[in-house]
């Protein structure tokens, strides 16, 4: 079995992608994964529950939301699919 990434390298893989999306747009946990662990489902689905733990980690400090059902999800509560999205992507220009 691999290795899972650092939490280190989670949080760097999710910043990256996430200055990657469109304004507006959100990111899927699952391409994390996929960019961290490759393709092999059996492999990146390892790498969801610390991507969720690093996400819900980020949100508290106020560095990026998620988003359930569009609208930003109960940290204390989020099961099920969620996204991600920059914090900035709030404020019109």
């Amino acid at each position: 079995m691999p290795d899972l990434p650092d939490m280190e390298m989670i949080e760097k893989t999710i910043f990256q992608l996430l200055e990657n999306c469109k304004t507006g747009r959100t990111l899927n946990p699952g391409e994390v994964a996929r960019a961290l662990m490759g393709k092999d489902e059996k492999l990146w689905r390892l790498a969801m529950k610390p991507i969720k733990e690093k996400a819900i980690e980020l949100a508290k400090k106020d560095q990026l939301k998620i988003i359930r059902k569009g609208k930003e999800a109960d940290l204390k509560a989020l099961k099920g699919l969620y996204r991600l999205k920059r914090k900035e992507q709030d404020y019109q220009g």
